[in-house]
């Protein structure tokens, strides 16, 4: 007769709780790198939609406004893929509009601002203000 062989109950659970322990690092861990990759993806895409105002206004068109992502690529030309992440543009000053606002947010996780008036230059995240252009104190 061949005696059989497999693994104790105990082997098993150790295994179960050593990946437990991997996973109760390593989720955290790769949710705060995908927020970090949202974050980088909004600022260079509002670094983007800045050039594309500063390209159309030199051009003699004034400053677009665009009320949602898609909106925002028809009125400056561009195929900015959303991703999770809203983008808008408003106008501001004027007649004629002076200078612009570019907004990106992510359902609840940071919002992104872009400006080019001198009023009121921010960026904020979650409380923090990183660089897009210039860094403040408080976003609206």
């Amino acid at each position: 007769m061949q005696s059989l062989r497999a693994f104790t109950m105990i082997e098993l659970i150790m295994v179960v709780v050593v990946i437990g322990m991997v996973a109760m690092f390593a989720i955290p861990n790769y949710t705060k790198s995908v927020n970090k990759t949202y974050v980088r993806t909004g600022k260079n895409n509002l670094m983007i939609m800045y050039s594309a105002q500063k390209i159309k206004n030199t051009g003699g068109i004034l400053y677009q406004s665009c009320g949602s992502t898609a909106a925002c690529n028809a009125a400056l030309e561009l195929s900015v893929i959303g991703n999770g992440i809203d983008y808008t543009c408003t106008g501001t000053g004027g007649p004629p509009v002076t200078g612009f606002y570019c907004y990106a947010s992510r359902a609840g996780e940071f919002k992104l601002k872009n400006t080019e008036t001198t009023a009121d230059p921010c960026c904020c995240v979650a409380n923090t203000c990183p660089s897009v252009t210039v860094t403040c104190a408080s976003c609206p």
